[in-house]
């Protein structure tokens, strides 16, 4: 009889280790931290700074470019060259990334005035950055920055 009994706990001590096992692993696979997705990161990224380059550097009325449109609304505050900017580039972002369903945010700053400002953004658990910055005739510089929402 001690035999039969010896292998009854045996036995059971053995699926109380299996069963321990299991638990441990189906704990640590899901409850662990989700690796970012890298490939996405880094597309937001060359998005969000492609992006913001490529407005800045857009040919804009008279020969300038939007860049330079800003800085001089950034410099001399000039409420008709803003408005007319600020429109330029409502329409771009509304054509491109609104369009694709993107949230973002838009910001010029000249030195550390605000000159114009989109903030597009609900929520969002994680964003990439780009920026340009741009050399003014004064010596303050303009940074033109888009954040966007990684999804």
């Amino acid at each position: 009889m001690r035999r039969a009994q010896a292998e009854i706990l045996g036995i059971a001590i053995a699926v109380v280790i299996l069963i321990l096992v299991v638990v441990i692993v189906v704990g640590l696979s899901s409850s662990g931290p989700k690796k970012p997705d890298v490939v996405k990161e880094v597309t937001y990224s060359k998005l969000a700074w492609s992006f913001v380059n490529a407005i800045v550097s857009t040919s804009y009325n008279d020969g300038g470019t939007i860049g330079e449109a800003l800085a001089e609304c950034g410099i001399n505050n000039d409420n008709n060259v803003c408005a007319a900017v600020n429109n330029t580039i409502e329409t771009i972002l509304s054509a491109s990334l609104k369009k694709r369903n993107e949230q973002y945010s838009f910001t010029a700053k000249y030195g550390d005035d605000t000159v114009m400002s989109y903030d597009k953004i609900d929520s969002c658990r994680n964003t990439n950055y780009g920026e340009v910055v741009i050399s003014t005739r004064t010596g303050i510089p303009l940074k033109v920055g888009l954040k966007i929402c990684i999804r």
